[in-house]
């Protein structure tokens, strides 16, 4: 049985980190708007638009990394689940390749190493993770990719 706390640790961690340099370049972009070098010189001057474009992006994206972190928080984990739901680690054959994926109440994307094993993060409104949401033990279900379609067999829910 595969230890959540550990994977909601390494994931606020992760996001921790990533918030911490998304806050640090949307103040960098911000300061870049005041510098007097950034006044536009001719109509065709556009420096000063994408940086103001920067600064809107990194501002965004602080955001979503600090409402991933309150979403980590908020999370109550369950010793067992009957059916996948968020929260829940799901073990899969996929290919012939068994593969650990864990349903994240946020943004995924990301392979976790857990004491040595290998854990897909997924959220729970990807492609993968809504296909998996309310799936039981046994059940089989497929998901779209670039390569085609990949069948995924639940051997089991934790």
């Amino acid at each position: 049985m595969i230890d959540k706390s550990l994977i909601l640790s390494k994931l606020t961690e992760i996001y921790s980190q990533e918030l911490n340099k998304a806050s640090k370049i949307a103040a960098d972009a911000k300061e870049l708007l005041n510098q007097s070098d950034m006044k536009q010189e001719s109509k065709y001057d556009t420096r000063r638009t994408e940086a103001q474009y920067l600064a809107g992006a990194q501002a965004v994206r602080t955001k979503e990394l600090e409402a991933d972190l309150e979403n980590l928080k908020k999370l109550e984990i369950q010793s067992s689940y009957s059916k996948a739901s968020i929260g829940a680690v799901v073990k899969c054959l996929v290919e012939d390749k068994h593969v650990t994926i864990f349903i994240a109440p946020s943004s995924g994307g990301m392979t976790l190493d857990i004491n040595g094993q290998a854990i897909q993060v997924t959220s729970y409104n990807s492609p993968l993770g809504d296909s998996l949401m309310t799936m039981e033990s046994g059940d089989y279900f497929e998901v779209e990719s670039p390569r085609g379609e990949i069948e995924y067999e639940i051997l089991s829910i934790e």
